[in-house]
């Protein structure tokens, strides 16, 4: 089953309207009619019709064929197609519910630590500390940390990043297995994480990736295609000067604790962050469909997405997902990163979604984060864990059609009606013969039915899934 972004274009059927009672009306006109004037016409002259035979001929076997004929017809023009709408609406259910399922998947974050020049970024952003931050286009360096005998500023940040996760870290070390993947500009500062866990004394030695600056982060694109992941893993990014260069980006570190949603439910004691919701990618012409399509999938209720991040978006790109967040009617505010922070860097892409976080857990409801990914935008969600998707319960649609099994009922009547009116042409072994071949009717009714059904699915699976 392969699931993409496109909402699924199933469309229920409406139920039909049940036949009018005008044409079982008209049908039992006519058939009295033939009923009478045929009996009449055969009837021996003189012969007394106060009799049970004239009533049998007249009444029963009349209203026998009448109500077979109803049923029949019932059950052909309505009830089995009711049953195939409700049969294929069901299927349109469970399809959107599993396209939701799909696009709800999330990463855990149980915890997070940041390092920028300005202290309570996130908060001071929001408003929520007074003095915004308002650094646009300058290049910030992170106070406090200088190279020293002992430790370089690379070695510095990552110590400090992970002494503010020490317990997160030792528990998630100890619960399962973990992995740390680190962002950074050389892939030699693997040692300073290494010799940091020594120091910090966390249990064991986990296996450390590296990411150069030119690799397309994971966050939004591998580990929701299917890549393999750990109970849990650790990323350490920095972005730090080096050189004499003129620096092309302000300083930022971050780290992040994740976890797969299943691992969360499994393990006592454990509790979330926030939850880094699947993202989808748009280029700047289509962002509203995709912000439809995003919300469509009911990721958090919308009235609670209050605001909206971006980082690194060219001015097309950035007015392209304003304007998609104004048609979708979303009220939020806008939190320009590189405004406040002055120019991104590498990192900027796990920054933002660890400010996000921040503020999901400081309640400021659902954040919508924007950054550039695959030469388009990426949206994705920062909130609490998703709703579960309330799955269609399978409801109880008949294979076998009652009105059809009625109508098999009403003709083996009007057989054996056939058999006492006219014995000699209607014996006995023909009379029980097809009286067999109407209940073997009702059976085969619920199989052709069942059969028909197995290949809607089929077909109904290779269109929409």
């Amino acid at each position: 089953m392969s699931l993409t972004w496109r909402v699924p274009n199933a469309r229920e059927q409406e139920r039909g309207k049940a036949p009018s009672v005008w044409i079982y009306a008209l049908l039992y006109v006519l058939i009295e009619l033939v009923a009478v004037v045929t009996t009449i016409w055969i009837w021996p002259k003189g012969q007394s019709t106060a009799s049970s035979e004239f009533l049998l001929k007249v009444v029963v076997a009349p209203a026998l064929i009448w109500l077979a004929l109803c049923c029949i017809y019932y059950s052909r023009e309505f009830e089995d197609l009711r049953y195939r709408a409700q049969w294929w609406n069901l299927l349109c259910r469970k399809r959107f519910c599993d396209w939701q399922i799909w696009a709800r998947a999330h990463l855990v974050l149980l915890d997070s630590a940041v390092l920028t020049p300005e202290k309570e970024l996130a908060q001071r952003m929001l408003g929520l500390v007074p003095s915004a931050p308002i650094n646009p286009e300058k290049a910030l360096q992170l106070a406090g940390i200088d190279a020293s005998m002992s430790q370089t500023r690379q070695e510095q940040v990552i110590e400090r990043l992970m002494a503010s996760l020490v317990d997160s870290i030792k528990f998630a070390a100890q619960a399962g297995k973990i992995d740390v993947m680190l962002h950074a500009s050389d892939e030699a500062q693997k040692l300073s994480i290494e010799h940091a866990w020594r120091k910090l004394g966390l249990p064991g030695l986990p296996e450390v990736t590296w990411l150069s600056f030119d690799g397309e982060s994971p966050l939004l694109g591998k580990w929701f295609a299917g890549q393999p992941m750990p109970d849990y893993r650790l990323v350490i990014a920095l972005q730090l000067h080096q050189g004499e260069d003129a620096p092309t980006f302000s300083e930022a570190a971050v780290a992040m604790l994740f976890t797969r949603p299943a691992v969360l439910a499994r393990t006592k004691n454990l509790k979330a962050r926030a939850c880094i919701m699947r993202p989808i990618f748009a280029e700047p012409d289509t962002l509203g469909a995709a912000m439809a399509s995003l919300l469509r999938a009911e990721q958090a209720p919308q009235k609670k997405i209050r605001n909206l991040w971006f980082s690194r978006l060219n001015s097309l790109a950035k007015n392209s997902t304003v304007a998609a967040a104004r048609y979708a009617e979303l009220e939020v505010r806008e939190q320009d990163l590189d405004r406040a922070i002055g120019q991104p860097g590498p990192i900027t892409g796990w920054l933002i979604q660890a400010l996000a976080a921040e503020m999901v857990q400081h309640g400021q409801g659902a954040q919508l984060v924007a950054t550039p990914q695959r030469g388009g935008v990426a949206l994705n969600l920062v909130s609490v864990a998703p709703p579960p998707v309330q799955y269609p319960k399978d409801q109880d649609v008949p294979l076998l059609s009652v009105a059809w099994a009625l109508g098999m009922l009403f003709l083996s009547g009007f057989v054996l009606c056939l058999h006492k009116i006219a014995p000699n042409v209607m014996n006995v072994d023909l009379t029980v013969w097809l009286c067999i071949g109407f209940m073997t009717l009702i059976l085969f009714q619920a199989g052709l039915a069942f059969f028909d059904r197995e290949h809607e699915t089929r077909t109904f699976h290779e269109t929409f899934y």
